[in-house]
């Protein structure tokens, strides 16, 4: 039964298709509103910084059409805008949310996943605690999440691209985790009293969150790394010095 409906149902899809001029199959994706499947196609998270002043202009535009033109229950951005902005920008493949680590996570086929490693600037690994919701929930072990930050290094060095340890920071100490916790807790979070240890590590503290590492490559994800991107950020200023009041011609008369 569910054959015949579905049968049924292409027949009238095609002919559909053929009244707004589309006679062959392979023409059947010019008929996709491209606009509506970036909206709902799946969202990664992605970090980007701006490298000068430049960028941070270019950063902004890429805000406003997120939440103007491709807005969907959350602000996004397609990659084929991104690109054409990225010239003055730094791309990182960000938490377990972004694009790359769920291309390892999920074992992505070769092709796949190096399109996916090409794209980003730097890639980011992350301390366990962060992603061992991923070990309560049943959909990984430990060692798939070790397994999975030594992919990415490995990835790193074999498409010559530095590998950064961030602490996806949400809070300054561990005690604050307490009020991210009343947060998620109104935002309908089951696991809201579990929270990661999203609070501003140390260089010691962050050292010891990848001692399964050899301390040389530990040392360079944590502090050579890091300081390399850093570097790569010249001075930015959010807001220019002085004051920008609206000129409009006439109004000192027109007040007296």
């Amino acid at each position: 039964d569910d054959s015949i409906c579905s049968a049924k149902i292409f027949i009238k899809l095609l002919d559909l298709a053929e009244k707004k001029n589309c006679k062959r199959v392979s023409a059947l994706n010019q008929l996709i509103d491209h606009n509506q499947v970036i909206r709902t196609e799946r969202p990664y998270h992605i970090i980007l910084f701006a490298k000068n002043q430049k960028g941070l202009r270019d950063l902004y535009e890429l805000v406003s059409k997120a939440h103007i033109d491709y807005f969907y229950k959350k602000p996004r951005i397609p990659k084929s805008v991104l690109q054409t902005f990225r010239k003055n920008l730094l791309v990182g493949s960000a938490c377990e949310a972004g694009e790359l680590y769920t291309a390892v996570k999920e074992h992505w086929r070769p092709e796949r996943l190096n399109k996916v490693a090409d794209f980003y600037d730097y890639y980011e690994v992350q301390p366990l605690g962060n992603n061992r919701y991923m070990v309560r929930n049943g959909e990984l072990t430990e060692e798939d999440l070790i397994e999975n930050n030594k992919r990415i290094i490995k990835l790193g060095k074999e498409k010559n691209k530095l590998v950064v340890a961030t602490g996806d920071v949400h809070f300054v100490d561990p005690k604050d985790a307490y009020f991210r916790e009343i947060l998620q807790a109104g935002q309908g979070y089951k696991d809201s009293s579990i929270q990661p240890p999203l609070y501003y590590h140390s260089t010691q503290e962050m050292l010891d969150e990848f001692n399964y590492l050899d301390d040389e490559i530990a040392y360079d994800i944590v502090v050579k790394n890091t300081r390399k991107i850093a570097n790569m950020i010249g001075d930015v200023l959010p807001v220019p010095n002085g004051t920008f009041p609206p000129v409009i011609e006439g109004s000192d008369t027109e007040i007296r």
